[in-house]
């Protein structure tokens, strides 16, 4: 049997980190964005998605934000068998 592994939030953080340049002292985008809140991101998100609808913002952040949930704990499934 193949395992599959889905990306936790702490590796989007740890790619960003090492292979994008984001700033160390920031993070990663998904501790970052717990450090400002999803209503901040989800905020952001709609004027961006007003301007261009590609940057609409994802039900999964607007779930996020409504509930006062973290990006570091998205439960993105572990590992399947």
């Amino acid at each position: 049997m193949r395992k599959t592994r889905r990306s936790a939030p702490s590796d989007i953080d740890v790619v960003w980190l090492n292979g994008y340049g984001w700033p160390a002292d920031k993070g990663g985008p998904m501790f970052y964005g717990d450090m400002v809140g999803a209503q901040a991101v989800l905020d952001v998100m709609e004027k961006l998605g007003a301007e261009d609808p590609e940057f609409a913002p994802a039900e999964l952040l607007r779930d996020l934000a409504k509930n006062g949930g973290k990006f570091t704990e998205i439960d993105t499934g572990g590992l399947k068998v």
